[in-house]
């Protein structure tokens, strides 16, 4: 909004008067303090009422470019905290990843178990010794006779047995 071509009031065309009376402006009175430090031509005299105007719109615009580049980073900022390599989502996947891993670690924990009490039992039982020797090399003792059964019912009766025997 242009505040120059705005329709003036009355009372405001009575200080404009007032202030551009002559050919020069002539500025308002000065403290003590601004006529040790103004010098002509060095520095800016004061403006009148349009001068402030100008410059209340460029503040206007300097706070209006500021909050915008405020949130701009806010924003940024925020996406990098969600989406970003050490953000929310990695941290999430992480955290997944830990959980497949301790759940891996558990069940490896089980069967590394599992064998070493098969091992102690192999050293140790002679009827565990023999039940997997029987089972897996397919050996016999003299008077007994083999039958073969398909895979998946020896495989099966192994298991089971041998289950049986390292209790």
């Amino acid at each position: 909004m242009d505040y120059r071509k705005t329709p003036l009031q009355p009372q405001q065309r009575h200080r404009r008067k007032r202030l551009v009376s002559s050919a020069s402006p002539t500025p308002r009175p000065l403290k003590n303090q601004d006529r040790i430090v103004y010098v002509r031509g060095l520095f800016v005299p004061p403006k009148g009422e349009d001068g402030l105007r100008v410059d209340r719109e460029a503040a206007e615009w300097q706070a209006l470019f500021t909050m915008v580049l405020l949130t701009s980073f806010v924003l940024v900022i925020g996406l990098i905290m969600v989406v970003g390599d050490y953000g929310w989502l990695a941290i999430q996947q992480l955290e997944v990843r830990e959980q497949q891993l301790q759940a891996e670690l558990v069940s490896m924990q089980a069967d590394e178990e599992r064998l070493r009490r098969k091992v102690v039992a192999l050293r140790s039982d002679p009827v565990y010794l023999e039940a997997t020797a029987r089972t897996m090399l397919g050996l016999a003792k003299p008077a007994e006779r083999i039958l073969r059964l398909p895979e998946s019912l020896r495989v099966e009766q192994a298991e089971t047995r041998l289950a049986r025997l390292s209790r």
